[in-house]
């Protein structure tokens, strides 16, 4: 009984967060696409954010365009091209390199190629049938490219019985892993995938209907499970933004009532547990919109609204708090923040961390609105793991109430954050 009883207390604190940060919230209108498009895929990299392809009708007609939008300034810069004309595709960041195969193209053959660019020029890793898929999803972790879902190509060489499941060794430039029968039943396309703690999620997608369910594949021993709550409503063909805030948000697609979403959730996963909460509406409502996050704000580009025009407004939302992952380059330590046990926790919290080599480090604790309330350690540590506990106070030892916070490790001027929950 008393196991219950936390278990729902901890869910309320959790989605009184999310609604408190949802009604805080709202898009705003940044500027405009010089070619609007929808279903293409788009990165951030170096302070600019790239739009690859996609359509720029409703009849499909792929575009070859490489759009490149500088946020900061609101700009439009000098185009590159694709290859060739593609929607539908998947892609993927491999350190400073996007990879991107799959997808609708004017030729069958360019589909069924791993394609590297490096900003500068593109190359060709690899040519297999398993990547002729459309509406798939490319996650890569580590040295892995691992692709999820999407339909066959019509007319291609790629097989109904193709893997749902695919991991590709980007450095033997070859696959390691496949399964075509991880998922129970017709698998689904258009999912929307986002990578959280070194497991990835789909949410969603259609098959014989559009879903409203979720999925977790854990890579480290190639399982797929269906996860808890449901989405709160059907969506398919929208998108997913893994935020350095530590949520998911789920923009735009559609269900059998809506062609196009204007709807938002947003999604906070746990190692026991996960939430969902309605986020701020979307001015447009857009299918196969394109998004990403640069700078601590979220961008939506193009999609397809309710009458299959694609609007050309950009539209961003500012994250709340603002104290998300980040990392600066040329950073000489490389560190993890393991975890923080138990989380969420009454009394006492620890916090493990590790360094690969001596560094000037410091731990500190924030509240949901960006302000610094305790510093649990600031120095020069050495290099292995270390933990430190929190008590749930603040520097004046007050305890402090119920509710989010973060856990903020800082060392070579590179951050990364762990959320955690106190429950009094």
């Amino acid at each position: 009984m008393e196991k219950t009883s936390l278990k729902t207390c901890i869910r309320l604190v959790w989605l009184l967060a999310l609604y408190s940060l949802a009604a805080a919230q709202s898009w705003e209108i940044a500027g405009t696409m010089p070619v609007p498009v929808a279903a293409g895929r788009t990165f951030s990299l170096d302070g600019r954010i790239y739009i690859l392809g996609g359509q720029t009708d409703a009849a499909g007609s792929p575009s070859d365009l490489v759009q490149i939008y500088d946020p900061a300034r609101n700009l439009w810069l000098t185009e590159a091209r694709l290859p060739e004309g593609r929607s539908g595709f998947a892609a993927a960041l491999h350190g400073a390199e996007l990879l991107m195969t799959g997808g609708l193209t004017a030729t069958m053959d360019q589909a069924r190629r791993l394609q590297g660019w490096d900003r500068a020029s593109w190359r060709t890793l690899r040519e297999h049938p398993w990547f002729d898929r459309v509406d798939g999803q490319a996650v890569v972790l580590g040295e892995r490219l691992i692709l999820l879902g999407g339909y066959p190509v019509p007319f291609s060489s790629f097989a109904a019985a193709a893997p749902f499941i695919a991991e590709y060794d980007l450095g033997n430039n070859s696959f390691m892993y496949a399964d075509s029968t991880a998922f129970p039943g017709e698998a689904p396309y258009q999912q929307m995938a986002a990578l959280w703690s070194g497991q990835i999620y789909l949410f969603g997608g259609v098959q014989f209907g559009v879903s409203s369910r979720t999925w977790r594949y854990d890579p480290a021993d190639h399982t797929l499970v269906r996860t808890l709550p449901n989405l709160l409503q059907p969506r398919a063909g929208g998108e997913a933004v893994a935020a350095s805030t530590g949520d998911i948000y789920l923009i735009g697609g559609y269900n059998e009532s809506r062609t196009a979403l204007s709807s938002v959730e947003i999604i906070q996963l746990h190692s026991g547990f996960a939430t969902t909460a309605a986020g701020p509406d979307l001015r447009y409502a857009r299918r196969a919109p394109m998004a990403v996050e640069a700078d601590g704000i979220l961008y939506v580009f193009g999609g397809f609204d309710e009458r299959g025009y694609i609007p050309a407004a950009i539209e961003k939302l500012t994250l709340r708090p603002n104290t998300g992952v980040q990392v600066e380059p040329g950073v000489a330590c490389e560190f993890n923040l393991i975890s923080a046990y138990p989380n969420p926790f009454n009394s006492r919290t620890v916090i493990a961390f590790s360094l690969d080599r001596p560094a000037n480090a410091e731990v500190a604790i924030y509240t949901m609105t960006g302000a610094r309330i305790k510093t649990l350690l600031a120095g020069q540590l050495t290099s292995g793991s270390h933990r430190v506990a929190w008590d749930g106070t603040d520097d004046q030892n007050r305890l402090l109430p119920s509710g989010l916070y973060f856990c903020r490790l800082t060392a070579s001027g590179k951050v990364v954050t762990q959320k955690m929950t106190l429950v009094r």
